[in-house]
């Protein structure tokens, strides 16, 4: 376990390395001067800049210093937020964006798993055929298109939610259904699957000649099998959440990190678009290692190499 993780480690660094190198060269390759100095930025805001980020000195200088500055955890400054230094931006929108995230993973795994559950054990059924249809309309509408429709059930027709803001449960359940429900759709057919799958083998078939209750064989025996499948998909899910996020947030005006990463693409402000994307990194790189331990502890079989 130890060297695994040693080696982990190392792969994450190396990641987050050319993340790092690729975000620095192709934002000093937007048309103008680099991070920033656009016609007609206030004359003192170009001033700092200049001096934060060593523009008078060779790229490879620049290069250094700001990597230099990314270990110590110094993001920089944010050329449209003038009043706040990006890790003050993080600090504020990272805990709404992380909220948000993680509540519409727990909406997509616990509605997608029970689906899921429900319909393998209804094979061929009503049930099963009702919610596998629902399951692939949920994958095939993207979440701003499950958001639209939302709006327009649920806040015009039916004035049950808010519109928009962030602060109290209501804000929150458009916004956490709309993002995780497409996740919840696939999910289900994961379940489904690894359940039939799991359901099919020999071990089964001995506890139900046992005479074990079907409860029982279903939450001691085949659900943790036909999990794994679930568990090899959170990571795409999480990539997929955080990506899909920035669009939730923006249509529903939550202040997370999404919005102004939206915003500093928008307002050319690279300095913010660049730490954000490496804290979107790392995140990731997280969550994939978190879900590679899972599977270790849902079944021992499996032996961890990087």
């Amino acid at each position: 376990m130890i060297a695994y993780l040693l080696r982990r480690a190392l792969w994450t660094l190396s990641v987050l390395w050319v993340v790092f190198t690729l975000s620095f060269l192709l934002m000093n390759a937007v048309p103008g001067r680099p991070f920033g100095g656009d016609r007609g930025m206030d004359p003192e805001i170009e001033k700092i800049f200049r001096a934060r980020y060593h523009l008078d000195e060779p790229i490879y200088v620049r290069y250094g210093y700001l990597l230099t500055d990314y270990l110590r955890g110094d993001f920089g400054i944010s050329k449209t937020l003038r009043d706040f230094s990006i890790n003050e931006i993080i600090a504020q929108g990272l805990p709404v964006s992380a909220t948000l995230g993680l509540l519409a993973l727990l909406f997509a795994l616990t509605f997608g798993i029970i689906a899921g559950i429900a319909s393998a054990v209804r094979r061929g059924g009503l049930v099963d055929h009702s919610l596998m249809a629902v399951a692939t309309v949920g994958i095939a509408l993207p979440e701003f298109v499950v958001a639209g429709l939302a709006i327009i059930m649920f806040v015009f027709i039916l004035p049950w939610f808010p519109s928009a803001g962030w602060g109290s449960l209501r804000h929150l359940v458009l916004p956490v259904v709309c993002l995780g429900l497409p996740y919840a759709a696939y999910i289900a057919r994961l379940t489904r699957s690894g359940m039939l799958d799991v359901l099919s083998q020999d071990y089964i078939r001995t506890a139900r000649a046992k005479g074990l209750a079907p409860s029982t064989i279903l939450t001691r025996h085949a659900l943790k099998g036909s999990l794994l499948p679930v568990l090899s998909y959170i990571g795409p899910a999480t990539a997929g959440i955080l990506t899909g996020s920035l669009v939730e947030e923006k249509i529903f005006a939550i202040p997370g990190l999404g919005i102004h990463l939206v915003e500093s693409v928008f307002q050319r402000d690279l300095t913010l678009a660049m730490a954000l994307t490496m804290l979107y990194t790392v995140i990731l790189c997280l969550m994939n290692f978190i879900v590679d331990v899972l599977y270790k502890v849902v079944d021992p079989r499996i032996k961890l190499d990087a």
